[in-house]
Order: structure tokens, then sequence, then C-alpha cells
């Protein structure tokens, strides 16, 4: 994502480095505090889920962009539950309502990162368009 910032995007204003600063220190922290290397392992994981379901919803094409945010992460949420579900009932697995917690803060976190930096448009406001 650094690299993206530095070298790839035309994007030079002081809010979007904000932004990243904001959503990599918290993705870092989650990544030092979790002790349980598995569980660090399903932060990247469900990034990495949300960059490919937010191609697959072509998040940077204009209209209704916000609702397909919400459609992709609520779609990872579930994936979150299912994979959570599925580990109740597997034999030396434990199903934890926390780790349905952090697949879908890993998830937010990469769509707003795609929202906030990649795909964020010049002089965009954040005010509804009938407000403008």
């Amino acid at each position: 994502m650094l690299g993206y910032l530095f070298f790839i995007s035309q994007k030079r204003n002081i809010t979007t480095y904000l932004n990243f600063v904001a959503i990599a220190t918290i993705f870092g922290y989650y990544l030092k505090t979790i002790s349980i290397p598995a569980e660090k392992i399903h932060l990247i994981e469900y990034a990495l889920l949300s960059y490919f379901m937010g191609k697959s919803f072509q998040l940077g094409d204009a209209g209704n962009r916000d609702i397909r945010y919400f459609q992709v992460f609520l779609l990872i949420t579930f994936i979150g539950v299912l994979d959570e579900g599925l580990q109740y009932y597997l034999p030396n697995r434990v199903f934890d309502i926390k780790d349905i917690w952090l697949n879908s803060l890993a998830g937010f976190l990469w769509l707003a990162c795609l929202r906030l930096i990649i795909y964020s448009r010049p002089g965009e406001s954040s005010k509804p368009a009938e407000e403008r």
C-alpha cells in the first residue's frame, strides 16, 4: 500500500496520507497485540479476501459505490461466520466470536483503504449529493 501511495498514486494530499497512517496503525496494532499466529493470518487472509471481492464488485466504478462497499462488507462478515461455524463442528478447532469480529475488522480496514485511498475521487465530498 505504501508503495502504491508513493510511486503509483497521483493523489498527493495530506488527507490521503493521514487516512493511510490511521488504517495502517489500526492494522499494525492488531497484528502486534494478537498472540495466536493463526489469528494474525486470518487478519491478512480477510484483508486479501476484501481486496479480491472489491475487484469483483468493481468498487472503483461510479454509481452506487457505497452500497457495493456495504454489500462486500456484509459478504465478508458472512464468510467469517461460516468459517467459524464450520470450526464449531471440527475436532480440535474452536468457535470463537472474537475471530468473527477480527475477520470483519480486517475486511473493513481493507475496504476503508480502497474507499479512502485507492478509489477516492478528487474533490469528493463526504456529504450526500443532495446536500452539495
